[in-house]
């Protein structure tokens, strides 16, 4: 048994670490889907898994090569976000000298044009002009890839079935009320310049990996002290035609020539740990690493923080479509992971607010 935590740091620590001992240290790889009652045993226990192959009959899977796509989609418009180096919705240092959690700039383009532009600067190696990403995530494939839609399954089965609510309006008799359809079903098209930072959602998440590959880097709920989150501005990439750099990427050494950043207003919070930069004690921590290839599918548990980085396929560009299902607020677990993010955040301001006293003090 622990010792007696006598500060909100020890308590948190010894709160991962019994989470650690407790939980494996691997992510669980299953051969075949789970049946609906072995999915909704992982989403009690809030794990993730990945499933080798469990999508390679999809006929998406089979399917979706350049042609394929570009025939189905032809000039249909779509939303893309572009950003001077690939990284939409990460922090960057401001001119100001302030971090912001920085997204992209939002334009449209048609479906032939965008994978032209994808594919020749992912082949020819050259990352050269801004990086563009079709990653908006509003339901978008059911759509602007309509035309797409009808070479994936409306709902994971056993995610449609394993997330049984117990509790349906009795004058709704409808499938839909006690077997929920996903909130949204997102396409993800880009290449190996584009990463997503550090972040995490409040949705049961299913990810089908069509071509290429992604590797996710993924940390519990109970790790939020560990990651290091912290409140920061919002802003957005916009284009500056004067011949300034402006802003900085945070870590890089570079500036982004013709962009600047606008502030938008409002704060969220953003994990300080980065995974490309900082690998110590991951191990300790309980972080996960995973790489997902084509025709597998894995289930990314409400509330894990995640990054993600990705390989391109041998035509140049990285396809994959997740379900978003909304995650059970009732009951305990959501509750419990915003006492431990506030929880963090006491003990972050505390140490800060303790360092302060010790300089002033010259301790």
């Amino acid at each position: 048994m622990d010792p007696q935590p006598s500060t909100l740091q020890e308590a948190l620590a010894n709160l991962l670490g019994n989470y650690n001992s407790l939980n494996p240290s691997t992510i669980t790889i299953l051969t075949k889907a789970p049946t609906p009652l072995e999915f909704h045993h992982f989403v009690s226990l809030n794990r993730p898994f990945v499933v080798r192959g469990g999508a390679a009959d999809y006929p998406a899977v089979r399917k979706w090569n350049l042609d394929y796509l570009l025939e189905a989609m032809g000039q249909r418009e779509i939303d893309v976000a572009v950003t001077p180096h690939g990284n939409a919705d990460a922090v960057i240092t401001c001119p100001d000298g302030l971090p912001r959690l920085v997204q992209p700039l939002e334009t449209r383009q048609s479906f032939a044009s965008f994978m032209h532009d994808l594919t020749t600067q992912s082949l020819t190696g050259k990352p050269s002009g801004p990086v563009k990403y079709a990653q908006s995530q509003n339901n978008n494939l059911p759509t602007s890839f309509s035309p797409l839609s009808p070479s994936l399954p409306l709902s994971i089965p056993f995610a449609h079935a394993g997330l049984l609510s117990p509790i349906s309006p009795p004058s709704l008799s409808s499938d839909s009320q006690t077997h929920p359809l996903p909130d949204a079903v997102n396409i993800w098209l880009g290449s190996h310049l584009s990463t997503t930072a550090l972040h995490r959602d409040p949705y049961e998440n299913i990810f089908v990996q069509i071509r290429g590959r992604k590797t996710f880097v993924l940390v519990s709920s109970v790790a939020t002290a560990w990651v290091g989150e912290r409140w920061v501005g919002r802003g957005r990439w916009v284009r500056d035609e004067s011949p300034k750099i402006s802003p900085d990427v945070e870590g890089e050494g570079h500036g982004a020539r013709g962009w600047r950043v606008v502030e938008e207003g409002g704060e969220v919070p953003v994990p300080r740990w980065d995974p490309e930069k900082d690998q110590e004690g991951e191990e300790k921590e309980g972080v996960l690493r995973v790489t997902v290839e084509e025709g597998d599918i894995l289930y990314l548990p409400a509330l894990w923080y995640h990054h993600v980085s990705q390989e391109s396929g041998a035509e140049g560009f990285c396809c994959s479509v997740n379900y978003w299902y909304d995650m059970e607020f009732g009951g305990p677990f959501h509750s419990l992971c915003q006492f431990v993010r506030d929880v963090a955040g006491l003990a972050e301001r505390g140490s800060n607010n303790g360092s302060e006293a010790r300089e002033g003090r010259g301790d």
